[in-house]
């Protein structure tokens, strides 16, 4: 109402823009489940026991977890989601992944609508000793991801990212 621009980057909202820019985060959300799901049918008899690490108050990480839950169900339909735990930060992701260790100790895989949530999960995979667990999460660009991706599967726990380049993107909106 002042007149002062706003540059939208990432979600969408409901006001005017003097710019945006948006990606296709259902696109997104359903590459992460469909790579999910060919995972979790080759190397887990297409039985994932899903916790989803998740932040539906925006628009983008709600059609990431809707796009990966879509592909899931289409591709590996006898894999079922056994929690789902709400947030976006790391100690999020720790404490979630400790109550989901606790009460559904059935859970072999995770999804995470971000590098932070997914890495506080695998600390706690990691700090209960667990083997069998693995993740795949949209990643913006976390350090430690990367050096989890170079570790490889089995030691790193991630079969999969799908990477956003949030600098690029703001780079755009200006």
């Amino acid at each position: 109402d002042a007149g002062i621009p706003v540059i939208n980057q990432a979600s969408k909202i409901e006001a005017p823009v003097a710019t945006v820019v948006l990606r296709d985060d259902e696109k997104m959300g359903i590459l992460a489940g469909e790579n999910s799901a060919k995972w979790i049918n080759k190397n887990l008899e297409g039985k994932g026991k899903i916790a989803v690490f998740n932040w539906p108050t925006f628009s983008n990480t709600k059609a990431w977890e809707d796009g990966f839950l879509a592909k899931i169900k289409e591709l590996s339909p006898e894999s079922e989601i056994v929690s789902t735990i709400p947030g976006t930060r790391k100690e999020e992701g720790l404490n979630g992944m400790e109550y989901v260790l606790q009460s559904h100790p059935e859970v072999n895989f995770i999804f995470g609508i971000n590098d932070p949530i997914a890495l506080g999960a695998i600390q706690a995979i990691d700090a209960s000793g667990r083997k069998d667990i693995y993740a795949s999460f949209i990643c913006g660009g976390d350090e430690e991801a990367f050096e989890r991706l170079k570790m490889g599967t089995e030691e790193g726990k991630i079969v999969g990212i799908v990477q956003l380049y949030p600098y690029e993107d703001g780079m755009l909106c200006v």
